[in-house]
Order: C-alpha cells, then structure tokens, then sequence
C-alpha cells in the first residue's frame, strides 16, 4: 500500500521562520529562570513549612504546567512548541553525543543540532544528526531556514513509508534507513499518521524502525516523544536487550541498552 501525503501548507507554515525570529539562547534562559524559582519554591515547602512530600510534588508539578513550561502551547510565530522536549534534549547532552538518529523532523532537529554545535565548540566533540521524515517539500522547507551555521552538524534524509503488520501490531517504517553502529542516541517522533491521507487514523500505530533498533541493539538510548504506547506495544521485544521506563516529566518512553 502506498501512502500519501496531505498537503504541507499547514505543517510547514511556521517552521521555516520560527528560528529566524526566536532568540533561541534567551528562551532558554528565561525558562531555567523559571526553572530555578519552582525548584526553590519546593525546597521552601519541603523544608520550611514541612508539607507532606506526596502534596508538594504534585502542586509544584501543577505550578510547572500552569507556566507552560512543561506542555506544549502556541505562538502565532512558531505554532506548537514543547519545552519538555527541549529540557529533555539538554539533559541528554550531558553525555558525549557522537550519533544521533531522529525519525520526524521539527523543532527538536533545531535544537540538537544546536546542542551538537555547542557540544563541538565547548567539549571540541563533533557529532552528527542523521533526521528522516517522509515529506520531500517539509524537508527542503526546513533546511532552506535552517541556521546557516548548524548545518553541517545536521543530514536530512527523506524517506517513504512502509506499512507492515507483525506480531498483531501495525507499524509504520521509514524505508531505507542505514543504522550506524554504537548509536548514542535516537528520538522517536514520527510518522506522525495525522499526515497521511489513505491510513486509518489511530494511536496504535509503532514505528518499526525502533523495532528493528530494539533488536539490533545498535542504539545506547532510545527515547520517544510522548507515544507510549511504544512501552506496551514492544515490551516483550524491549526486554531482551534494553532496560526500559515511562518517563513522566519528560513526557516519553525511555530505553537504555544492557551492557
């Protein structure tokens, strides 16, 4: 079966400007402000006043969504943005990261790439993002904004769609991938199937190509954005070679190779 694509006009009407027009280091910098005074606040609560622990957490997490700093919210520049995303993708860098692979390109192959470019001029650590999506037009829409000098941390790969059924799960691949060996990290966050027009519309559907990861074993980490279905659905596949979790603050499921 072949899939076929909406039209773009929507998806990509507010990425190729966003990063022109958002001063991404400030942004940044406003949020772990924010960060900070939440962090502070639970420690008053904690030490001072002697709340019960199980209270606090839930009321900060409460004060950290109502700041809009844990979800997603829209801006007419930049439309949908997830800041726990990004979060994620900071903590992750804490590591030496050599290869990342991304399925479903957007914001966050703004912002690894953005971390690979600071990882490289502060650690003298190059590293590269190979990303995949399944729009040829998202992809050069993308890439004709992207700031000049992440490029060359960043290879955009189209790639088709392939349905398959397996183990009574239905999966959608991106064709033609070349997984490298001893991958630090991967982001699973595509195919997005509200994109598709011949596929039944579902949040059922697993991408294969972290199947195929899962059992090659190629990949250090593997984490989703949201999707956690992924945690159900591939269980018994995870177990063999990853140690695996729903991580709730980070809105993802989250898969650490055994060593």
């Amino acid at each position: 079966m072949k899939l076929h694509d909406i039209s773009y006009s929507s998806r990509v009407s507010w990425y190729p400007n966003s990063f022109e027009k958002i001063n991404w280091e400030k942004t940044l910098k406003i949020y772990w402000f924010y960060n900070y005074i939440l962090n502070s606040r639970k420690k008053i609560f904690l030490n001072i006043i002697q709340l019960n622990k199980f209270i606090v957490k839930y009321f900060i997490g409460y004060i950290k969504y109502s700041f809009l700093l844990r979800g997603q919210y829209k801006n007419k520049i930049f439309g949908f943005y997830s800041k726990y995303r990004d979060e994620h993708i900071i903590e992750i860098f804490k590591k030496e990261i050599k290869i990342f692979y991304e399925f479903g390109s957007g914001a966050s192959t703004i912002l690894i790439a953005q971390q690979l470019y600071k990882q490289h001029i502060n650690k003298g650590v190059l590293g590269k993002l190979y990303t995949y999506d399944q729009s040829k037009q998202y992809i050069l829409s993308l890439r004709k904004k992207f700031p000049p000098h992440l490029l060359k941390y960043v290879k955009f790969q189209v790639s088709d769609l392939q349905y398959i059924e397996k183990k009574n799960i239905r999966f959608l691949k991106y064709k033609n991938v070349n997984y490298k060996d001893n991958i630090d990290a991967v982001l699973i966050d595509g195919p997005a199937i509200g994109l598709i027009k011949n596929f039944l519309k579902a949040k059922t559907v697993c991408n294969y190509n972290l199947f195929e990861l899962l059992k090659m074993k190629k990949a250090k980490f593997i984490f989703t954005d949201k999707r956690f279905y992924h945690f159900y659905a591939l269980k018994k596949i995870a177990k063999k070679n990853y140690n695996f979790k729903i991580n709730e603050y980070f809105r993802s499921v989250e898969y650490y190779l055994i060593k």
